[in-house]
């Protein structure tokens, strides 16, 4: 039986799928994302399942290994009618969608850091300073080393 809430239509659950999508900067598991969806309690799972299988059949999300990424054409076609979601619901979908993407674009950051071996350009060095000026110094930035550990500017 379906909760309370705003969100009752199908098109209206495909929407909002799509906003909770497009707000994630990473693909997100099948779990997590239900989880979001279910942030208004009017959606029943049945019509949520339904939604996300068309969603993906019609090219608007795209899954891969379990993870749902939103496509290019949802991306367009969500900016376009994500008004038409009640402004309580976007807000709440806001609300819990924000420490998720947050998470991703951490884990995004850290494993570009490992990626680069741990080493960050110095800033003073990158801008093309002779020397490098107290602040950078104190920071640890040693003129000619190119790279300090630690040290993010």
């Amino acid at each position: 039986m379906e909760g309370l809430g705003f969100i009752h239509e199908k098109l209206d659950i495909k929407i909002l799928i799509l906003y909770i999508l497009n707000h994630l900067p990473a693909a997100v598991d099948a779990q997590t994302l239900s989880d979001l969806v279910f942030c208004d309690n009017g959606i029943g799972y049945f019509d949520y399942a339904d939604c996300l299988a068309d969603l993906v059949d019609t090219a608007h999300i795209t899954e891969e290994g379990g993870k749902y990424r939103i496509t290019e054409k949802g991306s367009r076609n969500v900016r376009e009618v994500a008004s038409s979601l009640p402004y309580s619901v976007r807000m709440k979908a806001d609300r819990v969608t924000e420490p998720i993407a947050e998470q991703m674009r951490r884990h995004d950051r850290r494993a570009a850091y490992e990626h680069a071996g741990g080493r960050v350009q110095c800033a003073s060095l990158a801008f093309g300073r002779d020397r490098p000026d107290r602040f950078h110094a104190a920071a640890g930035c040693r003129r000619g080393a190119g790279a300090h550990d630690g040290a993010l500017f």
